[in-house]
């Protein structure tokens, strides 16, 4: 992050013990480069898998542990192995454990084609953050490779808004992380950056809040923190704004999709934490972290780990009961104790 803050300073200090937990529950579940969890929301991805390498090697360089950067590198190493073409990757479901939601009737139909959405440039941004961590070069000619394929005949680089949600924000990550090794990428890239900045606060309100905090991500990223109070702030104002985006039974509580309304999802209220707290950290003041709404997330989030690190996805709203145990509410919440999902 541009922003100036510290690798220590990004380290929630109360979360420190909580954070190093959560990575020994992943490691100790990884087998053969997959995370494996006991059940799921949904089946676990190529994209979902990517996320959750990166954010162990970002935890293990902010916590000092190697055993975390080294469980990543195995994990990238088994995603370079999966690519359907030799250069580009497919969604990818896999489920070899309980599921809340099946997988798509055409799954194994998808797992041969390469994905024309976000999974690639996930996978490449998560390549990268690797590479930033250890300065290891071993991924890049694999990466050289992929990103060519992807970025060939200029599809990613169109009008933004005709991609797929969060596609042209990923593709500008990728392309931001690997600027040293590739430039021309980033070169071509620099625009999905401007259109970011320009619709974050229009967007906002109509997005998920996981959107939003990849936009901040990218903005935060490439940026630091000048568009900090003219759009990233603005943008989270009105995303709190927006009533549409509370649950009726707790107006503290945030809604993720349509299709899972039964529970509040930690891509809701925890990526909305992790907004908020990616905020200040940049502002080097409480803006968001000192209010109300933001010690209501943080205990939620407190309230969806186990002490052995288990992170919990979902919180069912009639039965208050926790679920949902795959990568996302894991690399989830190590993005809010470590202070947002960058190298």
């Amino acid at each position: 992050m541009r922003s100036g803050v510290s690798a220590a300073g990004r380290v929630d200090a109360a979360r420190r013990q909580d954070a190093n937990a959560v990575c020994d529950r992943v490691i100790g579940r990884v087998r053969d480069g997959r995370y494996v969890p006991p059940e799921a929301l949904w089946a676990e991805s190529t994209a979902y898998r990517a996320e959750l390498a990166a954010t162990l090697a970002i935890a293990g360089h902010l916590l000092g542990r190697r055993p975390c950067v080294d469980t990543a590198e195995a994990m990238l190493e088994r995603l370079l192995a999966e690519r359907v073409d030799g250069a580009l990757w497919s969604v990818g479901r896999w489920c070899a454990f309980p599921v809340y939601r099946g997988l798509p009737l055409d799954w194994r139909d998808e797992r041969a084609r390469p994905d024309t959405a976000y999974t690639n440039p996930i996978v490449v941004y998560c390549l990268g953050v690797y590479h930033r961590i250890t300065g290891d070069g071993r991924f890049a000619a694999s990466v050289r490779t992929s990103l060519g394929r992807m970025l060939a005949g200029g599809a990613y680089f169109g009008d933004p808004a005709a991609l797929h949600h969060m596609t042209p924000e990923w593709v500008a990550l990728a392309c931001f992380l690997w600027r040293e090794t590739f430039p021309e990428y980033w070169e071509a890239a620099r625009p999905i950056v401007s259109w970011v900045r320009d619709d974050l606060v229009r967007a906002a309100p109509r997005d998920f809040p996981f959107v939003t905090a990849v936009r901040m991500h990218l903005l935060l990223a490439a940026t630091g923190a000048e568009h900090l109070r003219g759009a990233i702030g603005p943008a989270i104002d009105a995303l709190l704004a927006e009533g549409s985006r509370r649950f009726a039974h707790d107006r503290r509580d945030f809604r993720h999709i349509e299709e899972i309304a039964g529970h509040v999802d930690v891509r809701a209220n925890g990526a909305l934490a992790v907004a908020m707290r990616m905020f200040d950290l940049a502002a080097g003041e409480q803006v968001y972290t000192g209010t109300d709404l933001y010690r209501y997330l943080a205990g939620w989030m407190d309230a969806m780990r186990d002490p052995d690190g288990a992170c919990y996805g979902c919180r069912d709203i009639g039965a208050g009961q926790r679920f949902c145990l795959g990568s996302p509410p894991h690399y989830l919440q190590l993005w809010w104790m470590l202070g947002g999902f960058y190298p």
